[in-house]
Order: structure tokens, then C-alpha cells, then sequence
């Protein structure tokens, strides 16, 4: 890893690793929340309730 070539502090080099995994990992749960966004603003609230409720998606209809 670049850091450890610079500093041999292990607690840097898990910093550095650590901000890497969150941006790889970010970016996926930030496409999904805009995607949760998006669909709770164009599928009715009741809609959704239901789907995610014991009943399935004939129930919603």
C-alpha cells in the first residue's frame, strides 16, 4: 500500500484502507438510497406498505 510505503504506522495504513473501503462501498449505498428516494416518491406509500407486509403485491392492487 502507498501509506505503508511512506510510514510503517500500521494505524495509518488501517486508516487509509479503511477510507478506500468506505468510498468503494459508499458509492453503492448512496445509488441506493437515491434509488429508495426515487421509488418512495413515485409508488404510493399504501403500495409499498403492503408489499412489504405479510400480503404480496395482489393485496397492494
Amino acid at each position: 500500500h502507498r501509506v505503508d510505503r511512506c510510514t510503517h504506522n500500521k494505524f495509518l495504513v488501517f486508516l487509509a484502507r479503511f477510507w478506500e473501503g468506505t468510498l468503494k462501498i459508499g458509492k453503492f449505498a448512496l445509488i441506493g438510497l437515491v434509488i429508495e428516494v426515487v421509488a418512495s416518491f413515485f409508488i404510493p406509500t399504501s403500495w409499498l406498505t403492503n408489499l412489504l407486509s405479510d400480503g404480496g403485491m395482489l393485496d397492494a392492487v
